[in-house]
Protein backbone atom coordinates (compact mmCIF):
# COMPACT_ATOMS: atom_id res chain seq x y z
CA UNK A 1 0.00 0.00 0.00
CA UNK A 2 2.71 2.61 0.81
CA UNK A 3 4.20 2.24 -2.69
CA UNK A 4 0.79 3.00 -4.22
CA UNK A 5 0.52 6.13 -2.11
CA UNK A 6 4.03 7.17 -3.08
CA UNK A 7 3.18 6.63 -6.75
CA UNK A 8 0.02 8.74 -6.53
CA UNK A 9 1.82 11.54 -4.72
CA UNK A 10 4.74 11.54 -7.13
CA UNK A 11 2.52 11.62 -10.22
CA UNK A 12 -0.21 14.01 -9.07
CA UNK A 13 1.78 16.51 -7.03
CA UNK A 14 4.80 17.28 -9.20
CA UNK A 15 7.15 20.25 -9.22
CA UNK A 16 5.87 21.03 -12.73
CA UNK A 17 2.39 21.48 -11.25
CA UNK A 18 3.84 23.67 -8.52
CA UNK A 19 3.82 21.31 -5.56
CA UNK A 20 6.46 20.32 -3.05
CA UNK A 21 5.92 16.97 -1.34
CA UNK A 22 7.66 16.16 1.90
CA UNK A 23 7.19 12.83 3.61
CA UNK A 24 8.56 10.91 6.53
CA UNK A 25 8.05 7.24 7.22
CA UNK A 26 7.63 5.56 10.56
CA UNK A 27 5.41 5.85 13.62
CA UNK A 28 5.49 9.63 13.67
CA UNK A 29 5.49 9.84 9.90
CA UNK A 30 3.67 12.41 7.86
CA UNK A 31 3.05 13.64 4.34
CA UNK A 32 3.08 17.37 3.67
CA UNK A 33 1.99 18.75 0.31
CA UNK A 34 2.54 22.45 -0.32
CA UNK A 35 1.56 24.53 -3.32
CA UNK A 36 4.39 26.92 -4.03
CA UNK A 37 3.23 30.33 -5.23
CA UNK A 38 5.42 31.93 -7.87
CA UNK A 39 5.73 35.60 -7.14
CA UNK A 40 9.29 36.85 -7.05
CA UNK A 41 11.25 36.82 -10.30
CA UNK A 42 14.17 34.91 -8.77
CA UNK A 43 11.75 32.35 -7.34
CA UNK A 44 10.18 31.81 -10.76
CA UNK A 45 13.54 31.46 -12.49
CA UNK A 46 14.74 29.00 -9.86
CA UNK A 47 11.53 26.98 -10.19
CA UNK A 48 11.85 26.88 -13.98
CA UNK A 49 15.45 25.68 -13.72
CA UNK A 50 14.49 22.98 -11.19
CA UNK A 51 11.36 21.84 -13.00
CA UNK A 52 13.09 21.59 -16.35
CA UNK A 53 16.40 20.00 -15.56
CA UNK A 54 18.24 18.46 -18.50
CA UNK A 55 15.41 16.24 -19.76
CA UNK A 56 11.68 16.94 -19.96
CA UNK A 57 8.88 14.66 -21.16
CA UNK A 58 6.01 16.07 -23.20
CA UNK A 59 3.57 15.47 -20.31
CA UNK A 60 5.82 17.26 -17.82
CA UNK A 61 6.28 20.14 -20.28
CA UNK A 62 2.51 20.46 -20.71
CA UNK A 63 2.09 20.63 -16.92
CA UNK A 64 4.84 23.23 -16.66
CA UNK A 65 3.25 25.43 -19.32
CA UNK A 66 -0.16 25.12 -17.64
CA UNK A 67 1.32 26.20 -14.32
CA UNK A 68 3.04 29.21 -15.87
CA UNK A 69 -0.29 30.12 -17.45
CA UNK A 70 -2.14 29.77 -14.13
CA UNK A 71 0.39 32.10 -12.53
CA UNK A 72 -0.12 34.66 -15.31
CA UNK A 73 3.48 34.37 -16.47
CA UNK A 74 2.65 33.16 -19.99
CA UNK A 75 -0.23 34.19 -22.19
CA UNK A 76 -2.47 31.59 -23.80
CA UNK A 77 -0.85 32.32 -27.15
CA UNK A 78 2.66 31.90 -25.73
CA UNK A 79 1.65 28.57 -24.18
CA UNK A 80 0.15 27.37 -27.47
CA UNK A 81 3.23 28.38 -29.46
CA UNK A 82 5.58 26.69 -27.01
CA UNK A 83 3.44 23.55 -26.89
CA UNK A 84 3.58 23.33 -30.70
CA UNK A 85 7.35 23.86 -30.78
CA UNK A 86 8.09 21.13 -28.24
CA UNK A 87 5.52 18.60 -29.41
CA UNK A 88 6.95 15.14 -30.11
CA UNK A 89 5.83 15.50 -33.74
CA UNK A 90 7.87 18.70 -34.13
CA UNK A 91 10.98 17.08 -32.65
CA UNK A 92 11.81 14.13 -34.91
CA UNK A 93 14.36 12.63 -32.53
CA UNK A 94 14.56 9.43 -30.53
CA UNK A 95 14.32 9.40 -26.75
CA UNK A 96 16.12 10.53 -24.62
CA UNK A 97 17.52 13.11 -27.05
CA UNK A 98 14.01 14.46 -27.77
CA UNK A 99 13.42 15.13 -24.05
CA UNK A 100 16.81 16.83 -23.79
CA UNK A 101 16.09 19.14 -26.76
CA UNK A 102 12.60 19.87 -25.39
CA UNK A 103 14.07 20.91 -22.02
CA UNK A 104 16.68 23.08 -23.69
CA UNK A 105 14.13 24.87 -25.90
CA UNK A 106 11.70 25.50 -23.06
CA UNK A 107 14.39 26.70 -20.70
CA UNK A 108 15.77 29.18 -23.24
CA UNK A 109 12.39 30.57 -24.30
CA UNK A 110 10.79 30.78 -20.85
CA UNK A 111 13.81 32.42 -19.24
CA UNK A 112 13.93 34.91 -22.12
CA UNK A 113 10.24 35.74 -21.68
CA UNK A 114 10.78 36.28 -17.95
CA UNK A 115 13.62 38.77 -18.43
CA UNK A 116 13.11 42.25 -17.04
CA UNK A 117 14.38 43.92 -20.20
CA UNK A 118 12.08 41.90 -22.51
CA UNK A 119 9.65 44.43 -23.97
CA UNK A 120 6.61 42.11 -23.97
CA UNK A 121 3.35 43.03 -25.68
CA UNK A 122 2.57 46.66 -26.35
Amino acid sequence: MPSQITYVLSTRFTIERGYLVESRRGGGGYVRIARVPLRAEDQVKGWVQEALGDYLSQDAATELLARLGEEGLLTRRERMLLAAAINRNALPLELPQRDRVRASILKAVILTLLRDDFPGEQ
